[in-house]
């Protein structure tokens, strides 16, 4: 009697879903952190405020959270699938959308710039871009880590 056993986990499902994870705690985590322009402002905003925030300045920032969501989902879905290219598109999904917030971050400046003049008026307050940077550069790891995991998944052997 020939016995065949088949895995139900695979590499490549493991990474996959280890990439999703990553992307979703970087959507949720802690992105811009006001209190480090001023050590009395203690706000902290994830990507999904940031984005509304921002998309009043720069529309094109609506959408980007809902982007990853969508890569996230795919991803996930995606991860019980042995096509690897198919698997490349959630990837390629959350790459554009972290291009376009990268591209865009100038915005982010004039937001925060916003937000902390709304409690301080009262002496100069600078905020650049490397401090705005410096807040984000945690979750922005997190969506790259993710990003990059979701490809690296294309390439891990599948079920057998």
């Amino acid at each position: 009697m020939e016995q065949t056993s088949r895995k139900f986990m695979s590499a490549s499902m493991i990474v996959g879903l280890a990439s999703a994870i990553l992307i979703l705690i970087g959507i949720l985590i802690p992105m811009i952190d006001l209190s480090a322009f001023h050590e009395k402002i203690e706000i902290r905003y994830n990507l999904f405020k940031v984005c509304k925030n921002v998309g009043l300045i720069s529309p094109t920032w609506y959408g980007i959270p809902y982007g990853m969501i969508i890569g996230i989902v795919a991803m996930v879905i995606l991860s019980f699938v042995d096509i690897p290219l198919l698997k490349l598109i959630p990837s390629l999904i959350v790459f554009a959308m972290l291009l376009i917030m990268l591209v865009d971050c100038g915005n982010i400046v004039e937001w925060a710039r916003d937000m902390i003049e709304r409690y301080f008026r009262d002496g100069v307050i600078m905020v650049d871009n490397a401090n705005i940077w410096k807040s984000f550069t945690i979750g922005v790891y997190f969506i790259g880590a993710g990003a990059v995991t979701g490809l690296v998944s294309c390439f891990c052997p599948g079920r057998t």
